[in-house]
């Protein structure tokens, strides 16, 4: 997740190049998985990234993955306690995928 601001701040088309590997990774985290997996999926950063791209003056080029998008909000939210260990941390995915959601879901 060391590139997870790039994601949030790069262009419109890449963005759309990219985005299969967060969809992936969120659909295959689970706590604790794995040999030094930490108990955190950044599934809120993530959130705020996705924020961020349909903000942008380049948002237009997400509309293939639109649905996609809406899908995964729906996934995340449906299963936050695979996502991270921490309570208060869970409440932040949600609250951040909640609000992703009321964005671009109008």
């Amino acid at each position: 997740m060391c590139y997870q601001e790039d994601f949030m701040f790069m262009g419109g088309r890449a963005f759309l190049f990219y985005f299969p590997v967060i969809e992936r990774y969120l659909r295959e985290y689970r706590v604790g998985s794995g040999p030094g997996e930490v108990g955190d999926s950044y599934a809120a950063i993530i959130a705020a990234g996705l924020m961020t791209q349909f903000m942008s003056p380049t948002a237009p080029y997400l509309a293939p993955i639109y649905q996609r998008v809406v899908d995964l909000s729906h996934h995340v939210r449906g299963r936050i306690a695979e996502l991270a260990a921490d309570t208060d941390e869970q409440q932040n995915i949600d609250s951040n995928w909640q609000i992703l959601q009321a964005q671009i879901i109008r």
